[in-house]
């Protein structure tokens, strides 16, 4: 149901890219349903030639963005289960969750994302395949560790003779296989665990609320953590919802979301709390170039996630002060209605600032 409501949808866009060109500007580029699925396709015949299949453990050990999110789609074409880390995990827990996992892959955003989990639990990521996503970074001569750009040029050369067996292998994959494997700190102590079927996937993947008023093809910016659990569901209910995904370029949140201008976004406190901040720093300074401390890689956000629980800031009397509600909704391009947070409660000061300047907020998985 899912790969044929792609297909249907055809030219309609599916994804917002944002991405610097070589002359340091940002600009747009939207992924069709066509292309989304076209590009999975290429992955799926690179990945299986190189050895993954069914019941194979894929570790996402990257940030959210139209690259994770078309490995995520390749994995469970090909019967794979992809593992998902809450972010933040403390550094027992996520040795325990590294072990548990028995990832035989590993996709990462950055080659220090590697190091980090080998000091984390070097033996289990030891042997395992690394899927490089960065362009910009050389997959180098490590047989083990490959290129998402290279893999997906390979698979338009397999196209012509891998296509069939491909397609044959997705329907053969039964509805109760695993199709992912969640892990996050419990509230009471140790490490909680869940894992989902293809079958249950789908059930997961309820209609939005009508009453929020969001319409296939508006667009909703997206930074959150694609490890944590709401966040990996959401994702696959805005997909499957026909709205357009917008993702940041790395470093630059705040003019990715001007750029796109979203009716909604889909953020952790954290990167909302950033990003009211930047906006605020860019209204208000001149001659300074805002910058926000985003596009963090897997690694930043760990540390931060771990931060944040120990920061309590307040904001909000400034950000009135300087009238930032009056210009919060014009300064993200003039579309936005709604604040989401899946999987934490916002900020008190972010939430008074949302509320105040007359933007939904939502909270949890409706």
């Amino acid at each position: 149901m899912f790969w044929e409501l792609l297909r249907k949808r055809g030219d309609q866009v599916a994804l917002i890219k944002a991405q610097v060109r070589t002359d340091g500007r940002l600009e747009a580029v939207e992924w069709s349903s066509d292309r989304v699925q076209a590009t999975a396709v290429r992955l799926a015949l690179s990945l299986k030639r190189q050895g993954l299949g069914p019941g194979q453990r894929v570790l996402m050990a990257c940030t959210t963005n139209a690259e994770a999110l078309v490995v995520a789609l390749s994995v469970w074409m090909l019967g794979g289960v992809t593992v998902h880390l809450e972010p933040g995990l403390e550094a027992g827990l996520l040795t325990q969750a590294l072990e548990r996992s028995k990832a035989s892959w590993v996709v990462i955003d950055k080659l220090r994302t590697l190091g980090a989990l080998e000091v984390a639990s070097g033996a289990s990521v030891a042997e395992a395949q690394i899927l490089l996503l960065d362009p910009t970074q050389e997959a180098g001569k490590a047989a083990r560790v490959s290129s998402y750009k290279d893999a997906v040029e390979e698979g338009k050369r397999l196209q012509v003779t891998g296509l069939s067996a491909l397609a044959r292998g997705m329907f053969e994959i039964p509805d109760d296989a695993r199709a992912m494997i969640l892990y996050w700190a419990q509230d009471e102590g140790g490490l909680g665990a869940a894992a989902l079927a293809h079958s249950e996937m789908l059930t997961a993947m309820a209609p939005l609320p009508l009453s929020w008023g969001l319409k296939a093809g508006e667009v909703v910016f997206m930074e959150a953590d694609l490890g944590s659990r709401a966040a990996v569901l959401t994702t696959l209910r805005l997909l499957h919802e026909g709205m357009a995904m917008a993702f940041a370029a790395p470093d630059r949140l705040l003019e990715s979301a001007q750029l796109t201008r979203p009716v909604a976004l889909l953020l952790d406190p954290e990167d909302l709390d950033g990003l009211l901040e930047a906006l605020d720093r860019a209204l208000n300074e001149t001659a300074v170039r805002a910058r926000l401390r985003q596009g963090l890689d897997w690694v930043g956000r760990q540390r931060r996630q771990q931060d944040a629980l120990t920061k309590v800031v307040g904001r909000m009397d400034g950000w009135l002060e300087r009238k930032l509600a009056d210009e919060l909704v014009k300064g993200l391009g003039g579309n936005l209605r709604m604040v989401w947070s899946p999987q934490r409660p916002l900020g008190q000061d972010a939430a008074a600032l949302i509320a105040s300047a007359g933007i939904a907020a939502v909270e949890g998985t409706p």
